[in-house]
């Protein structure tokens, strides 16, 4: 199928709400996940893929193939030891189509436990390799760190995410904030998501939280090069500012943890005159 014809197709579905989709359509809106075509990857493929999943739309059996695509194709993985290139939007919008499936598996469980281990691991392992820290580009949203974020946060409030994997989501997060150059696109205030669920579901203390941010603290205090040292504390900065928030609109009591949050952020404010 053509993207013409399959954008086409997929403008009047959007129209229509039907009740199932074919899995042909299915088969063809996944080959183009990756589309440089923004208008057909990302406002008709993403969302109608998030709009089905989440209404049923998409059956359970289409939902599981779905996940078995992904995996046996390495969509999330595609490219991702390669230079900077255009894999990078396959990767991010399978991100996606997995918050999807991940959440929809929360709410109504669809997957074997073998199948969701698999994609639990998986969704930890992928910010650990990602380098590319492109927000808005000319094809559109690459944002794998914000999207990124998506997925752990789902993935870690789903009440069978298992306590084993989060150094795997904390180790995602940590090399993200040590990458060379800062964020662009808000990723810190998507990436903290994930650290809100593990605190309020009490799968993570706030100690051992606060012990792995002054972890972080103390390896950036030790890069030699000012400029990418500047990039990780800005980067760490921005997630203390959007963490400290949340923490308080959740009514999470962490006093040690807000107080150490605190003092970053001003000691950083302190030293150069803003906090983002």
């Amino acid at each position: 199928m053509t993207d013409e014809k399959l954008e086409r197709e997929l403008t009047r579905l959007r129209k229509e709400n039907p009740h199932t989709v074919n899995d042909s359509l299915l088969a063809a809106m996944l080959d183009n996940i990756g589309n440089l075509n923004s208008v057909l990857r990302d406002q008709l493929i993403y969302s109608l893929f998030a709009q089905w999943i989440d209404d049923g739309t998409i059956s359970n059996e289409q939902a599981v193939w779905l996940l078995r695509q992904t995996q046996q194709r390495n969509l999330l993985f595609s490219g991702i030891h390669e230079r900077q290139n255009d894999a990078i939007y396959a990767r991010t919008f399978t991100t996606l189509l997995l918050t999807s499936l991940v959440a929809r598996d929360a709410r109504s469980p669809f997957l074997t436990a073998n199948m969701r281990t698999h994609l639990f691991e998986d969704a930890t392992k992928y910010l650990q390799l990602e380098k590319d820290l492109r927000g808005l580009t000319d094809h559109g949203w690459a944002h794998a760190f914000g999207h990124g974020g998506d997925l752990l946060y789902y993935v870690c409030y789903h009440p069978k995410f298992p306590t084993w994997l989060i150094p795997q989501v904390l180790a995602g997060i940590y090399h993200g904030i040590m990458l060379p150059s800062g964020f662009t696109a808000g990723e810190g205030s998507r990436l903290d998501n994930c650290l809100v669920a593990l605190l309020a579901q009490e799968r993570i203390t706030e100690s051992q939280l606060l012990n792995w941010l002054r972890g972080v603290r103390g390896v950036i205090a030790l890069t030699a090069d000012q400029s990418l040292q500047f990039d990780q504390n800005n980067k760490l900065i921005n997630l203390c500012v959007s963490l400290a928030y949340k923490l308080r609109f959740e009514s999470l009591s962490t006093p040690g943890l807000s107080a150490w949050l605190d003092e970053q952020i001003r000691d950083f404010y302190e030293a150069n005159g803003t906090v983002a």
